[in-house]
């Protein structure tokens, strides 16, 4: 059941490579049972049980995001996979393996032109996805140390889960990794490989424990173990020897060391570098290294002259923590709450003195926007997260209040229709594209450019705290979230709609276009009625419309599956309309449309995981151990009994 129970938690979070790594790591807690096992066939089958009952235990627990989930993936952009090229980017590039030893070996990605970090020429001009892969001297010499442990079948696991996540994080380094994104399950599903080392950090770190028990039985395993732990020790402050020997020379030849990282730069970005800055930072790490490395050899040296054996891990462990921890502090951006939770001046301005109606919003400045020519009171990335969020960018999450036509997802969360109105709206250029984006409801645009086309005015210029002023749009033309038409243009594909849909000379005040409906196409007149929103929620939308004749209550809100209508309170169909939205035929008259979200697929799965959850508690109070509830039944049962008989002798 807790391993079900593990596996329901992996699975709601949805991390296709992270779940892989979980699946690795089970792999090889069973492996080791199965070789420490005396009988194996019987460890192969209790194992096969615990896997196959744990996992059909676990998918039904998390059923209630499975069920959606799956509902989902077809309409959404990571649905169909990515390509190579995608799937492979933030790969753990071979130089990234000195990065476990020597920290900061890139520098401080954290600012804003990354003029103290020079690994993007590594990382396809980025900064490395797992910022850091640093695990410590102190950390491998332990781990060297561990295969001197008689726990030859954990070591062997622990190694081979080791060496399988750098075989996968290697990406597209890895000459194998492209067969194996096309032909195995679940890989093209997920992105940046180097995200597999932390299936083998966490093997490295259970290797670690091995190596300081290594250190505590040595001396009773005889002298081959004891030879084994000073050639281990000594080759150690040899490295040491040999690291702080290279801090030396560049701290006495700086532009040497300042040179060759010059050299692997990006050439393109190397104007905007401090590189006296980077070579500095890369020698401090080289130093730290050869100081930890040296101290941990020196402590496993003379660790068999301690009187009490366990003085020697203890210390090695505190010295393990004072490398990494200052280490891995510098490696998470300085940002407080602040920086983040608080309400931006645009949020403000448009909840207080913006339009009186529904509308959405569209932010024109890209977000991968770079920052090198914004003055700015500081270059630290939490400055970048503050102009996001000035900015009205809903990159780091839609902020209160605002809903947004159309965004760029940088992890590809939005649906393929979401994702192909966002490409239409800006391949457009000029006048189309704002009478596009009108169709798409949106009334305001937000943006830190001038927008030299007529149709839109100005509502306030707002402060981001930088040189640069937010302007905030009004977008005269624009269609209302809901409005009726009395017209019909019949389309026979998905693309085809879209396709009319960014023409300039659709008339989409009089047309819906509706796809193979089996309806004809007919004009629609100007004031063949009107429709307005009664009351707007997230699971329910009620609208009232006026119709001079039949035709067509559009509603601008995505077309998904669990949607339903009923019109003057009987159910009518849900067309798909203008590509992406909704539609209800109605005819003449006053009429209520009622919208209403019942989504059966999340229903189910929670119907599903409920199910589960009791069948998980009744299981763990059933069995038959001393503190389970049969044993309770049995225990009861045994008192009424003596009660009984108490009772009749009384009697």
């Amino acid at each position: 059941m807790l391993f079900g129970a593990i596996q329901a938690l992996q699975i709601i979070t949805f991390e296709p490579l992270l779940l892989q790594c979980n699946l690795w790591l089970l792999a090889g807690i069973a492996l080791f049972y199965l070789l420490e096992s005396g009988e194996r066939t019987n460890a192969l089958r209790r194992i096969l049980r615990v896997g196959v009952v744990g996992w059909m235990f676990g998918l039904v627990l998390a059923a209630v995001q499975i069920l959606p989930t799956l509902e989902l993936i077809p309409r959404a952009v990571r649905g169909a996979g990515f390509d190579f090229d995608t799937i492979s980017s933030w790969s753990m590039h071979p130089i990234d393996l000195v990065n476990v030893v020597v920290p900061h070996l890139f520098g401080d990605p954290y600012t804003l032109d990354r003029a103290d970090y020079w690994g993007e020429s590594f990382h396809r001009g980025r900064e490395g996805y797992l910022v850091s892969f640093f695990l410590g001297a102190v950390a491998l010499l332990l781990s060297i140390l561990s295969f001197l442990s008689p726990r030859r079948n954990l070591q062997r696991t622990l190694l081979g889960l080791t060496l399988l996540s750098l075989f996968m994080a290697a990406g597209e380094f890895n000459p194998f990794y492209r067969g194996l994104s096309e032909h195995v399950p679940g890989i093209s599903l997920g992105r940046y490989p180097s995200k597999y080392f932390l299936a083998g950090a966490l093997a490295l770190a259970v290797m670690v424990s091995l190596g300081l028990e290594v250190l505590l039985i040595h001396e009773a395993r005889g002298s081959r173990a004891r030879r084994g732990v000073l050639a281990v020790a000594f080759s150690g402050l040899i490295c040491a020897a040999l690291g702080l020997g290279m801090h030396a020379y560049f701290q006495s030849r700086p532009h040497n060391l300042e040179a060759w990282i010059e050299s692997m730069a990006d050439p393109k970005r190397a104007a905007a570098k401090n590189f006296p800055v980077v070579a500095s930072q890369l020698n401090q790490s080289l130093r730290a290294s050869g100081i930890f490395l040296g101290l941990s050899s020196f402590l496993v040296l003379v660790s068999r002259f301690w009187e009490h054996p366990r003085m020697s891990p203890v210390l090695l462990v505190s010295v393990l923590a004072g490398e990494l921890i200052p280490a891995n502090l510098r490696v998470v951006p300085l940002m407080s709450d602040r920086d983040v939770e608080f309400v931006p001046e645009v949020i403000t301005y448009l909840t207080r003195r913006g339009p009186n109606e529904i509308y959405r919003i569209v932010q024109l400045d890209s977000p991968l926007q770079t920052f090198s020519g914004i003055w700015a009171p500081n270059r630290s990335w939490a400055w970048r997260i503050h102009f996001t969020r000035m900015s009205g960018q809903p990159m780091y999450g839609i902020m209160s209040g605002l809903q947004y036509a159309v965004f760029y997802s940088v992890d590809n969360l939005n649906t393929r229709d979401s994702d192909e109105l966002y490409g239409r709206a800006f391949r457009l250029q000029g006048a189309d594209g704002l009478n596009f984006l009108g169709r798409l409801n949106s009334r305001v645009l937000l943006t830190t450019s001038e927008i030299p086309y007529p149709g839109v005015r100005v509502m306030a210029v707002l402060p981001t705290n930088t040189d640069r002023k937010l302007k905030v749009y009004w977008l005269e033309q624009m269609s209302p979230r809901a409005y009726f038409v009395s017209g019909v243009e019949s389309v026979h594909s998905h693309k085809e709609a879209l396709e009319r849909l960014s023409q300039p000379d659709f008339p989409a005040d009089r047309m819906v276009i509706l796809e193979n409906s089996g309806v004809d196409t007919k004009p629609g007149d100007e004031g063949a009625g009107n429709a307005r929103v009664l009351s707007y929620q997230d699971r329910r939308v009620l609208c009232e419309v006026d119709a001079q004749k039949p035709g067509y209550l559009v509603l601008l809100d995505s077309f998904y599956p669990g949607w339903q209508a009923y019109v003057d309170g009987k159910e009518a169909q849900i067309l798909r309309a203008n590509y992406a939205f909704r539609a209800v035929e109605v005819p003449a008259g006053k009429h209520r449309v009622e919208f209403s979200y019942r989504p059966l697929f999340f229903y189910a799965g929670l119907a599903l995981s409920c199910m589960g959850l009791l069948f998980g508690i009744v299981s763990i109070f059933w069995s038959g151990g001393p503190n389970g509830f049969k044993a309770v039944l049995i225990y009861l049962k045994s008192r009424h009994k003596k009660l009984k008989a108490k009772n009749g002798l009384l009697a």
